[in-house]
Formats: structure tokens, sequence, C-alpha cells
């Protein structure tokens, strides 16, 4: 049985990571360090995926000289993946700035190349092609300058008739036009929630109405995270809040991709959703660990997923 997934990262970039003691109060720093590799959510969902022992392939537009540079760091990663090539533009880089100390971090992201349509039909036709053969396809990050949000729409409205479940991590105009449609997983934090609804989500209570709200436009389920409270998971027929003690942690940048990976490879085992919230959660904790997004220690996520509080929310 093919369980492989086909992961759209639409506006790839360069990860620039400097490690920085002190950033925040001082004019002046010396970097003690400098990573760079393949970035964007949907590179971080596979990058943990692969962690947890799946496969999946990434799809995204590139542009330039830094198109190539991301494409030679997934390639020397050992990520599976298959470009489209912009006629025009230059991909990003994102500046991740890290105090492990204390510890903060500072991103600062680059909007990225202009895209066309002729060159978004180019990426609609390629992605469609690859999850005609896929066990699952997924949509993560925000889209290029120049795309249309209605285009994003028309490419999951054409993998749907393949009956493969659909899981969307997105934010803004993106977010707000894929709304009706019957994916199976839409995963959200609660600052994008809020703003769908219109409310502020502050509390477990919020985010469980906030996200039956949302599941009545179309989403089979939507899940929130929390950020260090948790995360809250709203199926067709249950319910759940799941968090893990309280760690110390580097960095979040990348955790909920993490988060995502996790529920992905949970489903695509034939889980349920408890186990797909348990995994995320963990996974998702389990990269603020680490420096650098879509990266984790598979001992820590043992850990705390042995760790993880689940609570049903079905009778809230």
């Amino acid at each position: 049985m093919n369980k492989r997934l086909v992961a759209l990262t639409p506006n790839p970039a360069i990860d620039r990571i400097l490690t920085v003691s002190g950033f925040r109060a001082a004019e002046v720093c010396r970097v003690t360090e400098v990573r760079e590799s393949a970035g964007g959510k949907g590179i971080n969902v596979a990058r943990v995926i692969g962690l947890l022992g799946h496969h999946t392939r990434v799809c995204g537009p590139l542009g330039g000289d830094n198109g190539q540079r991301i494409a030679a760091f997934a390639q020397r990663e050992g990520l599976d993946a298959t470009w489209t090539w912009l006629t025009t533009g230059e991909s990003r880089t994102c500046d991740i700035i890290i105090d492990p100390r204390t510890p903060d971090t500072l991103v600062l992201n680059e909007r990225g190349p202009q895209v066309s349509q002729e060159d978004w039909s180019v990426l609609a036709k390629h992605v469609e092609h690859e999850a005609n053969t896929a066990a699952a396809f997924s949509v993560s990050g925000s889209l290029p300058v120049g795309v249309a949000p209605e285009w994003l729409v028309e490419l999951i409205t054409n993998i749907l008739p393949t009956g493969i479940p659909i899981y969307i991590d997105t934010s803004g105009p993106a977010l707000q036009a894929i709304l009706q449609l019957p994916v199976a997983v839409l995963k959200i934090n609660a600052q994008e929630l809020g703003d769908v609804v219109g409310l502020s989500i502050a509390t477990v209570h919020d985010a469980y109405h906030a996200a039956r709200q949302v599941q009545a436009y179309g989403p089979h389920t939507v899940i929130v995270t929390l950020g260090k409270a948790g995360a809250v998971a709203v199926g067709p027929t249950e319910a759940w809040f799941a968090h893990t003690p309280s760690i110390r942690t580097i960095s979040a940048v990348g955790s909920g991709d993490a988060f995502l990976a996790g529920v992905v490879v949970a489903f695509i085992d034939g889980l349920a959703l408890i186990e797909g919230v348990k995994l995320g959660v963990a996974c998702g904790a389990a990269n603020t660990l680490v420096v650098g997004g879509g990266l984790l220690d598979m001992d820590d996520v043992r850990a705390l997923k042995s760790h993880v509080t689940v609570t049903s929310l079905s009778a809230t």
C-alpha cells in the first residue's frame, strides 16, 4: 500500500538560523553559529514525517539562485522533492535569530517572489499529478505574492475527487478561501482561529467552540494548536484536549509543522483522532527542544508522548 504524503510548500525559503546570545538587549551582537537549510512549512512537515518512518514528496515553486540553493539543500538532506521553476523571481530567505540561553527567537520572513498565473498553473498541474498516486496531500504555509486564494481553492478542489485525505495549514486570505472545502483536517493556531470567528481565543473552551463553528463550514476535523498549552482536536463525533507537562524550550520555530506531521502519520497508520493529537502534541513539543524547524529527537517524542494528558471535550 502506498503511504506517501505529497506536501505542497507554496512559498519555500532558505532558512538561515543565527545563534546570537543576548540579541534583544544589545545594539551590536556577535553571531556564534549560522545554519542554512531548505525551509518552509511543508518542508518541515516532510522532515518530521521522515523521522517518524514515512515517505513524503515535497512540491513547491523555486526561482533564481536562492531556488537553486534550496533545491541543493533539500537534496543534500535526502528529502524527496520535485520542484517547478518560476520564469522570473528569486526565492526568499528567512532569518531566524535564536538566543538559546533566554530562550528567545526572532523570525524575519521575506515576502518571496511574485508568482504569475502561468507559473502557478504549471505548479498546480504538477501537484495534481503527484497527488494522484499519493496516500495523502497537505498544503502548509503562506501563498506567494501574486497568487490569488481562489487558485489554491481550485487546486484543492481538483484533488478532492481522488478521495485522499487533505491536510491544510495556512493563514490570512488563503485560510478564509478554503474554509468551505470538505478537507480532512484543518490545522489552525489560536490567533488564526480568532481572526476567522472574530473572537479572542483565550481558553480551551473558546478553542473548542470556535473550532466547532469552523467545522460547520466544511473541514471534517479542526485542530487548534495553543502553543505551550497544548491542542484542541474537534472531529465529527469526538473532541479532545491534549497537552504535555511543562518543559524548558529552546525555540518554537517549526513546532506547528511537527505537530501536523504527527497527526498525518497517525492517520496514515489508521489510528484514531485521540492518537493523532497525542502524537502531534509530542512531536510539536519535541521540536521546541532543538534548534531548527522540523527537527526533533525520537527519544524525546517517545518520552513526551508517554506523558501527554488527553481530556474528552465531547460533552462540553
